[in-house]
């Protein structure tokens, strides 16, 4: 999996998801990163904004993973054989 591959959970790339943008495929262009105080603080809060609504989406997707395999674990019938690991 690339850095711009988009997670099926999240809708975006691991790039996206650290940087704030997707990776640029033009090298001639000027990167977009912040220049002053000001813009650095707005970049902060934006990526703050950004990994609390990733944190949110990935929430949602294990818990209604977890709710679907608890359902499909409580009809299964009882086993007699128990497999431990750990």
């Amino acid at each position: 999996m690339g850095h711009n591959h988009l997670s099926e959970t999240t809708g975006t790339s691991p790039f996206f998801a650290n940087y704030g943008y997707d990776p640029r495929m033009d090298f001639l262009d000027e990167q977009t990163l912040p220049t002053d105080d000001q813009e650095g603080r707005s970049f902060v809060v934006t990526m703050t904004e950004l990994h609390a609504h990733l944190r949110t989406k990935m929430g949602y997707v294990q818990e209604s993973s977890r709710k679907m395999l608890t359902e499909a674990d409580s009809q299964l019938p009882p086993s007699k054989w128990v497999i431990r690991f750990g």
